[in-house]
């Protein structure tokens, strides 16, 4: 909370992967995913809280890393969700989908939830509720949260319900062959091993990441990285943008194609007023092309103000961003009454990387904050400009 508003920032640095298993040797029989074949899950579901490898389909793992390589995790639970308020150096979430289906039911194209349901004790290939007479494998999601931070965490729809929502994109005949040819790994629970890239093809010609100014301006045209109401259907204005491109076209994305920039996301500056002096603290999100967060990126700014003597007193600090792409920047005490001019003098990070003050957060006239146009920040004890 900022100022007495919330603020809300999203959490970029995520990993995901997907895990599969299934027993081949128990009835009902496992098949592999039709066509558009889809379905959601979510934590409170009906019998996920069985199985699993903590007693349930869902787990929440805080975890920091050893020199040997292992990992030191405390498990936290499951539904409902609770982030955890400690810091670890990265947060684990997974969630297993059921593993039954009614094929009566259809393949989830109209109704996402009724066709599937998870085994009466919740493992893999347990026995499934009467009616549901075929047999799927479990798709668990694991999210990661790298450098977790703790305190105040939150999904984006404000529930504590996990959910995921799986379509089956697998080449037809694929993941039927997978199934088949891949020997057990012997592990409780797994089947088969993780490595089975004896069967797959790296491909090599994925979509890349897009930058949020490319959503906004290509497909739906509204915040979601730092906001002070949280994105959704409810409260959202934003109309979809229409198309622009043909089918036979590439879409115009270009961001991920060009030369990595930085710039500062969003800009402000905070005024502690003591009895006699003031305190500007500076406060800077930057970001990438991507909008991801920038971490491990040099801000240094330098500041003057003239002392009661007449001489100015000028001064250069520096910080390193957080793995949230922040930087907080404490100037010291200023006597009231006098103005005191920021300025930014480089933004730096090892590697190919470039600071563009055009893509800077704007002031009241559209001018991008520290960018050439507006280098100077002036500030005293009651407001500032820039």
């Amino acid at each position: 909370e900022e100022n007495g508003e919330s603020v809300y920032s999203r959490v970029n640095n995520l990993e995901s992967s997907p895990y599969y298993r299934w027993n081949m040797d128990t009835l009902p029989a496992t098949v592999a995913f039709p066509p558009g074949f889809r379905m959601i899950a979510y934590s409170d579901d009906a019998g996920a809280d069985a199985g699993g490898e903590t007693g349930g389909n869902m787990l929440v793992e805080c975890c920091d890393f050893l020199k040997n390589g292992e990992e030191d995790c405390v498990i936290t639970g499951g539904n409902p969700l609770i982030f955890p308020t400690t810091a670890c150096e990265g947060l684990g979430i997974a969630f297993a989908m059921p593993t039954c289906w009614d094929e009566s039911k259809g393949i989830g194209t109209d109704d996402p939830f009724g066709h599937v349901a998870y085994t009466t004790d919740g493992a893999v290939g347990g026995p499934c509720p009467s009616g549901f007479n075929k047999r799927i494998p479990q798709v668990q999601l694991f999210v990661r949260i790298k450098n977790y931070q703790g305190g105040v965490y939150q999904l984006a729809d404000g529930n504590d319900k996990f959910h995921v929502d799986f379509m089956n994109g697998w080449q037809e005949g694929k993941l039927l062959e997978i199934m088949q040819g891949c020997e057990p790994s012997g592990e409780e629970g797994y089947n088969p091993p993780c490595d089975c890239n004896q069967f797959l093809t790296e491909n090599t010609d994925y979509a890349k990441p897009l930058c949020d100014e490319e959503v906004r301006q290509h497909m739906i045209d509204e915040a979601t990285d730092v906001v002070n109401v949280l994105p959704r259907a409810s409260n959202s204005n934003a109309g979809v943008v229409p198309k622009t491109w043909e089918d036979d076209e590439d879409p115009p994305f270009v961001c991920a194609e060009s030369d990595a920039t930085m710039f500062i996301k969003k800009f402000e500056v905070k005024i502690k007023k003591k009895k006699t002096t003031f305190i500007p603290k500076v406060v800077m999100f930057v970001r990438d092309d991507l909008n991801t967060s920038f971490e491990g990126a040099e801000v240094t700014i330098y500041y003057e103000y003239e002392k009661g003597n007449g001489k100015m007193k000028e001064k250069s600090i520096s910080k390193i961003t957080n793995d949230e792409g922040k930087v907080v920047i404490n100037l010291g005490k200023i006597p009231k009454g006098t103005p005191v001019t920021i300025e930014l003098e480089y933004i730096t990070k090892e590697g190919d990387y470039v600071y563009d003050g055009t893509k800077n957060e704007q002031n009241d006239d559209g001018c991008p904050v520290f960018s050439s146009e507006c280098s100077v920040v002036t500030c005293d004890e009651n407001s500032c400009e820039y």
